[in-house]
């Protein structure tokens, strides 16, 4: 199994277990191509929770770092993640698109298909330096966090 990014909250997958026994699933998880969870995690749960032994799923043909890639934008864009899991999940993206060869390196100028601080910025509506200060927190040590 691979490490992941956040566990499932206990009441977040009761109420999604009743509301899947109630109307049933409305979007299938994601898988990539080793049938490892991309997208889904509360949903996968919810399902073990009401006894299901399968559920829908939609795979991608992913490797392990766009699987991983795709697993934090799912948390960026629809889970309410802590300041500390914000700014960890940015800075494992970072890592990712360098791991990539995407991300730009501070004092290049932007070449086309690589991905600059500007950018990343520009996706959540912040100027470059706000965006540095929201990845600050993943800085704080693992004994304070808490």
């Amino acid at each position: 199994m691979r490490f992941r990014l956040r566990t499932p909250k206990d009441l977040k997958v009761r109420e999604l277990a009743e509301s899947i026994r109630t109307i049933g699933l409305l979007n299938p998880i994601t898988i990539d191509n080793q049938n490892y969870l991309v997208c889904g995690f509360h949903r996968l749960s919810a399902y073990k929770l009401l006894g299901f032994e399968t559920i829908p799923a939609i795979t991608k043909d992913y490797s392990l770092l766009y699987s991983e890639l795709g697993e934090i934008e799912e948390n960026l864009t629809r889970a309410p993640l802590s300041k500390i899991e914000i700014a960890e999940h940015i800075v494992r993206r970072e890592g990712i698109y360098s791991e990539l060869g995407m991300r730009l390196v501070r004092g290049v100028s932007c070449k086309e298909g690589f991905i600059s601080t500007d950018q990343l910025a520009e996706e959540y509506g912040l100027s470059n330096r706000a965006y540095r200060l929201k990845r600050q927190p993943a800085q704080i040590v693992e004994d304070v966090r808490d």
